[in-house]
């Protein structure tokens, strides 16, 4: 959604070749890096969300016409707002998990 706003004007395979650019690139970061796991099945997914997201662009302009994108800017903006502020209250507060009922720790 936020590169349909920022780049209105470009043409859909603009955006497919964005969006697997981008995924892509995330894919490559995680492999040199080792972290976590790097599969073609990740790309293909973002690229499927990429899509979906343009898809619900294209029919929130059906909704909101030349409002659109002053909407949608504020939408976005607000759920990236909200979203930051779950992963800084994740990461700050220390999760401590204990072992459930009849599990015997081993204390070698």
């Amino acid at each position: 959604m936020y590169l349909g706003l920022l780049a209105p004007s470009w043409a859909w395979w603009q955006r497919l070749g964005a969006i697997v650019g981008t995924s892509l690139v995330f894919e490559v970061t995680q492999y040199v890096s080792a972290i976590g796991r790097t599969e073609l099945s990740d790309v293909m997914t973002n690229t499927a969300g990429g899509l979906i997201g343009f898809g619900l662009l294209a029919l929130e302009h059906h909704w909101f016409g030349s409002r659109t994108a002053r909407v949608m800017t504020r939408i976005c903006g607000i759920g990236t707002i909200i979203l930051m502020l779950a992963a800084a209250a994740f990461v700050a507060l220390p999760l401590h998990f204990q072992p459930g009922p009849g599990v015997r720790r081993h204390t070698g």
